[in-house]
C-alpha cells in the first residue's frame, strides 16, 4: 500500500503565488484530487463499511487485510508482540487467528492507523512524522477511554481521534512552507491553530479535516465526533455523541 507523491514538485504557496490561485482552494483541490489519497481513502473507507456489513465482519476484514501484503505483516507482527501473544511456543500465523486474539474493533483501529501512515505521501518527513506521531497518540488515548465509557459502541473514538488533526496532516504532506509559517504563528503565542490556519491558508485545519473526511466517505457519527466544542468548559455529556466529541477534543489536547 506504499504510495509516492513525486509529481509534487513545488509547494502549493509558490503555486498560488504564480497563479493567482488562493491557497485554501488549492489545498482542497490537493485533497479532492490528488491521486494518492482517493485511494487511501478508499480503504479506510472498506475497513469503515466491514462492521456495518450484513456479511460476516471476521471474514470481510480478514480478506481485506489478506489483499495487502504490507498491511498482513504487520498485523502478524502485532499479534505476535509480547502485548498480545499469549504463549511464546505459540505463533500467530494467520490473520483469522489474529483477529479472533486481538479482537475486530483493535484489529480495525490498528488497520486504520496503519493504512494512513503508509497512505500518506512522505514528501516532508520530518513535519509529516511529527502529525502522524500525534494522530496515532490521540487515537491511543481516545481507546483507553473508549473503555471505561457507559456509552454502547464508543469503539469509534479511536478513529475520530485518530484523524481529528487530518488538516494539519495534510498541509504538512503537500507545503511544509506553509505548514511551517502556520505552526510559527502557534509557537510564538499570538494565535491557536485554528486563527494561524485561517491566517495562513484561509480556512481553518479543521475544516482542511471535514472536507477530507467527506471526500472519504467517512460516517456522520465520526465526522461529527470530530467538531469542535462551543467552549473549553466541559458538562456531563448528554448522549454518545456529545461524549465522543469530549473525548475526541481531549484526546488530541493529551496527545
Amino acid at each position: 500500500m506504499e504510495l509516492t507523491n513525486q509529481h509534487v514538485t513545488t509547494s502549493i504557496s509558490s503555486f498560488c503565488n504564480e497563479r493567482g490561485v488562493p491557497i485554501k482552494d488549492q489545498l482542497i483541490d490537493m485533497i479532492c484530487n490528488n491521486p494518492d489519497l482517493p485511494a487511501l481513502g478508499t480503504s479506510i473507507f472498506s475497513v469503515l463499511q466491514i462492521s456495518s456489513s450484513a456479511n460476516e465482519p471476521t471474514q470481510e476484514l480478514t480478506d481485506l487485510i489478506l489483499s495487502d501484503v504490507s498491511l498482513t505483516q504487520k498485523i502478524l507482527r502485532l499479534a505476535n508482540s509480547a502485548s498480545f501473544r499469549k504463549s511464546p511456543s505459540h505463533a500467530v500465523t494467520s490473520i483469522s487467528r489474529a483477529v479472533q486474539l486481538l479482537g475486530l474493533d483493535t484489529i480495525k483501529a490498528c488497520a486504520l492507523a496503519m493504512m494512513l501512515i503508509e497512505g500518506i505521501p512522505k514528501n516532508h518527513a520530518k513535519y509529516v512524522r511529527y502529525e502522524l506521531e500525534f494522530a496515532l497518540s490521540a487515537s491511543l488515548i481516545g481507546r483507553k477511554l473508549a473503555k471505561r465509557s457507559a456509552f454502547p459502541n464508543t469503539e469509534e473514538i479511536a478513529i475520530a481521534a485518530l484523524f481529528k488533526n487530518m488538516g494539519s496532516l495534510l498541509t504538512a504532506t503537500f507545503d511544509e512552507k506553509l505548514y511551517r509559517e502556520t505552526m510559527a504563528l502557534v509557537k510564538n503565542g499570538t494565535h491557536n491553530k485554528t486563527q494561524a490556519s485561517l491566517h495562513t491558508i484561509g480556512c481553518s485545519f479543521d475544516t482542511l479535516t471535514e472536507i477530507a473526511m467527506r471526500e472519504w466517505r467517512i460516517p456522520n457519527n465520526i465526522i461529527n465526533a470530530m467538531n469542535l466544542l462551543p467552549s473549553e468548559a466541559l458538562f456531563i455529556p448528554k448522549n454518545r455523541q456529545e461524549w465522543m466529541q469530549q473525548v475526541a477534543e481531549f484526546s488530541k489536547s493529551a496527545a
